[in-house]
Order: C-alpha cells, then sequence, then structure tokens
C-alpha cells in the first residue's frame, strides 16, 4: 500500500462492513514526483511542508486533481496527525476534500525521522456538481480527537490554520 500511495494518487477510501474499497488515480506522463513549487512552511515545530506538485489546475468537473505534499519531520512527532485538502469556493465554502493520514494511512506522523521527506500523493475528484469558476486550493494537518489544526508559519510568522497553495479553475 505504501508503494501504491507513492506511485499515485490516493482520492477516496471507504468501509462497507468489514471492506475498504480504495480509489487511486494513476499518473499520467508528465506527472512529477518531485517538489514543483518549493514553500518554507512550518506547522507547529515539528513539521515542514517542503513544498508539493500539483499536476494540473485547469480541471473538468468530474475530474480528479492530482497533488503531490512533501513533508519533512523538523523533531520527533508525538501525535499522528491527519492531513487535509480543501477546496474552497469563492464564499469559502467545501467544494471537494479529502482527509486522511499521510500516504494513505500508512505513514503516520509518529513514524517520521527527524530530517526525512515523506511523499503524500493525493486525488481529490472535484465533484460533477461543481459550477465553473475559481477555487482555492487549502491544506493543513489536524488532531483528529480534538479537531485541532496546527499552526502554519511562514518565515517565523504565524499564518493560520491552513496553508494556501493557489488557484484551481474549474470548467463544466
Amino acid at each position: 500500500m505504501i508503494l501504491l500511495s507513492q506511485q499515485a494518487y490516493l482520492t477516496t477510501h471507504d468501509w462497507y462492513g468489514s471492506t475498504e474499497l480504495t480509489l487511486y488515480a494513476a499518473p499520467e506522463e508528465g506527472d512529477s514526483f518531485s517538489v514543483q513549487q518549493p514553500l518554507d512552511v512550518n506547522l507547529a515545530e515539528d513539521i515542514s511542508l517542503v513544498g508539493y506538485s500539483l499536476i494540473e489546475r485547469d480541471l473538468q468537473a468530474g475530474e480528479i486533481m492530482r497533488l503531490g505534499l512533501f513533508w519533512q519531520a523538523q523533531n520527533p512527532v508525538d501525535e499522528d496527525y491527519t492531513v487535509f485538502v480543501h477546496l474552497l469556493d469563492a464564499e469559502g465554502g467545501f467544494a471537494g476534500w479529502t482527509d486522511t493520514e499521510p500516504v494513505g494511512g500508512s505513514w503516520p506522523t509518529t513514524a517520521w525521522r527527524e530530517g526525512e521527506m515523506t511523499v503524500d500523493n493525493r486525488g481529490l475528484l472535484i465533484p460533477k456538481s461543481a459550477m465553473s469558476g475559481r477555487y482555492y486550493l487549502m491544506v493543513g494537518m489536524y488532531l483528529v480527537q480534538t479537531g485541532d489544526r496546527l499552526t502554519a508559519y511562514r518565515g517565523g510568522e504565524e499564518v493560520g490554520d491552513q496553508v494556501p497553495l493557489g488557484e484551481i479553475r474549474v470548467t463544466r
């Protein structure tokens, strides 16, 4: 499962009784599994979002957005955090989202070693009902037991509890 999560994009997973159904988006020609957009963002004091790769910013409703997040532990991490990827409309409402532990749930943050880079590929299904327009991609981490998000810092300055990754354009 770790290998699949590193070479494809986890899109959805649901449980049906004791059976888990997981959907991955296959990589396409030109996909990059390296940092395309470097960032200098820390979440709390323990985790850095080193950068990301976003394959396509212009999508059709019903398509899967392919996103690679590149995390690095700055210190040992004492809690298992969940990563969120949220697509927000112009009013800040949810248009799509995926929340899972890193690497499809197979590499929890407490297993990360200091200095280690973790590649966390995610596929976000753009709902078929999404209206044409501009949407905003946000990422971050939270503790599932409390819902408390980690505070993000850029250059030592607090920037809130989510990291903006820019604009996505959706057409129908």
